[in-house]
């Protein structure tokens, strides 16, 4: 989940604020940790006393609930280049890997797409096979 900014402000999804919303009915007992598990779909009153935790440390921010792992993560490879690999391999069969990553790099270049393919990156995709 990522804050989105406009002109220096920040927009949290909706889950977010939800959670903080709860969160502070548990701090001012309104509301008991499992009706707080409950509310937020989660599996047990463990997890709301990790967020509470996590929230109060954070000095009561929203930006203390954001994962910080959200998202993609930052080495996946696009599906338009594993497709590309397993296109080539499937067309060369006799293809070493370095020789695979050349010729998908070459391809994926007149595409427009800039790509360095490793030939431990090949063998990975290739192993999906």
């Amino acid at each position: 989940m990522k804050r989105k900014s406009q002109k220096g402000k920040f927009f949290y999804p909706e889950k977010i604020l939800h959670r903080a919303k709860v969160l502070a009915l548990v701090i001012k007992k309104k509301v008991t940790q499992s009706q707080a598990a409950k509310e937020l779909e989660l599996e047990s009153t463990r997890q709301i006393r990790r967020l509470l935790k996590k929230y109060c440390k954070g000095n009561y921010s929203l930006s203390s609930l954001i994962h910080t792992r959200s998202g993609e993560p930052w080495n996946k490879i696009d599906t338009v280049i594993r497709d590309k690999v397993k296109e080539i391999k499937e067309m060369h069969p006799n293809f070493t890997n370095p020789h695979i990553a050349y010729v998908a790099e070459r391809e994926l270049k007149e595409k427009e797409i800039l790509i360095k393919l490793n030939r431990a990156t090949t063998r990975n995709i290739l192993l999906e096979l």
